[in-house]
């Protein structure tokens, strides 16, 4: 029955009343106490009231209540079990203690703003409602962006945004004694683009605004820095890009980081522990801003993607040390917050990219061991690992998978290889994990030039 309709009647004392203890809702997020004394109060001088959070501990309240009020109320503590007795005194003694009304009230923890893209499935938003009794509970909710749903039964809300904008919006959970809320922004933008590169592609590494994906170079002895136009394993040109002389700055990776359509350049200096973006249209830098400064230089950012799906590119990182793999999420250059994927202790996996390879819509990465030459792939649902891919063993340790992205507009990602003695670079399309073709990009035979490409 419903939680404010659970009655207990009490044992008898030596006045022969009984006593009847309900739990019900009242205002201001507080619970009354109600029991019935018969066969008249005025055999009752006190009544006691115990609540504890377990059974007959009292450690919550033990309440002295005259004869004339029959309730007592108090301020339940969201999520938490409550154990609830009365005995009443007079003349003659005390009464046993009532059997216990046992009952918790819902706890529901506020979830962080969020951010979508118009069109693209979002990630659940899993609500954290609890309620220990086991209580169903009844969630209602108001400003939901058009396209999402909110399931009451799993407490998660679903779906893809349907229109832009700014929603605020309020989530209550109900168990039938107290009602809980927690509101919260949610924005859901486009990335339609005004900028020049033409960049509604959304290809991470696309330089010239054609929609096909573009091999960004540097050189580690001089500090150069180039950009090769391509559509597929076709050379179209390439650009220089402004150069670092400063070696302690590695170019870490390549993404629209404030997503105005052009593909910007992030690095790291592995001296200080900087992290920056350079805000790019084409090859021209037009801007740059700082990340926060990490101190630790075993943590190395590896790869760039939308991890969790909001329309922002976030940071992936691995620890050489440690063996910890994080993403930090982000809106632009600020931090959200982060998550850990799995550890893979084994320093010889280096976590050479990250793409949607098996097309469901969110990134995955791909890992290399440069001991045994095996290639896997972890097919991601944010932070999950929702499953594994296994891809040729290339046993020539000295082949370096080096990027992944969309060179030719097909929407499927193709992977860029580059050998570290022979300096031969190789492109393979793959359907899945499998290599369905391959073809042979244009040689490079200063081994100082290193592919950036899409991470």
């Amino acid at each position: 029955m419903p939680k404010s309709q659970r009655c207990l009647a009490a044992a008898r004392c030596a006045a022969a009343f009984s006593i009847v203890l309900c739990a019900t809702p009242s205002h201001a997020q507080t619970v009354a106490v109600l029991w019935d004394a018969l066969p008249s109060s005025s055999e009752v001088t006190s009544y006691r009231v115990c609540i504890g959070t377990s059974s007959y501990t009292c450690n919550i309240h033990l309440a002295s209540v005259a004869a004339s009020q029959t309730r007592f109320t108090f301020a339940p503590t969201g999520g938490m079990l409550h154990y609830v007795a009365i005995t009443a005194i007079n003349a003659v003694g005390n009464s046993p203690w009532s059997p216990e009304v046992t009952f918790s009230t819902p706890s529901f923890t506020r979830p962080p703003d969020q951010a979508s893209q118009v069109g693209v499935p979002i990630t659940p938003l899993q609500l954290a409602v609890n309620d220990p009794d086991g209580s169903s509970l009844n969630l209602q909710h108001t400003g939901l962006p058009p396209g999402l749903s909110l399931n009451s039964a799993t407490r998660q809300i679903t779906g893809s945004p349907q229109a832009t904008g700014t929603y605020n919006v309020t989530v209550s959970a109900s168990d039938g004694l107290m009602t809980v809320s927690q509101s919260w922004a949610w924005t859901v933008g486009s990335f339609t683009s005004s900028a020049p590169q033409g960049g509604s592609c959304r290809n991470a590494s696309d330089f010239n605004g054609d929609c096909r994906g573009d091999l960004l170079w540097r050189n580690r002895s001089n500090g150069l820095n180039a950009v090769w136009y391509l559509n597929g394993a076709t050379f179209l040109g390439d650009a220089g890009v402004p150069g670092v002389a400063d070696q302690n700055w590695q170019m870490a990776a390549s993404a629209d980081v404030n997503r105005d359509g052009a593909t910007d350049l992030i690095w790291r200096n592995r001296a200080t522990g900087e992290n920056i973006v350079w805000f790019m249209n084409g090859t021209t830098i037009v801007g740059a801003a700082s990340f926060p400064t990490v101190g630790d230089l075993g943590w190395q950012v590896t790869a760039s993607a939308d991890i969790n799906r909001d329309g922002w590119t976030d940071l992936i990182w691995r620890h050489r040390t440690t063996g910890d793999n994080l993403v930090w999420y982000l809106s632009g250059t600020t931090v959200l917050g982060g998550a850990y994927f799995t550890a893979v202790t084994d320093s010889g996996w280096q976590l050479a990219a990250s793409a949607d390879i098996n097309q469901d819509g969110a990134p995955d990465l791909l890992w290399r061991h440069s001991s045994t030459g095996q290639n896997v792939i972890w097919y991601l649902s944010g932070t999950t690992i929702i499953g594994y891919g296994t891809l040729p063993t290339v046993s020539d340790t000295a082949w370096r998978l080096v990027a992944a992205f969309d060179t030719d507009n097909s929407g499927t990602a193709e992977l860029i290889w580059r050998h570290g003695a022979n300096v031969a670079n190789v492109i393979w399309w793959v359907n899945q994990a499998n290599v369905v073709g391959s073809a042979s990009l244009p040689t490079v035979a200063d081994l100082a030039w290193d592919v950036i490409g899409s991470r």
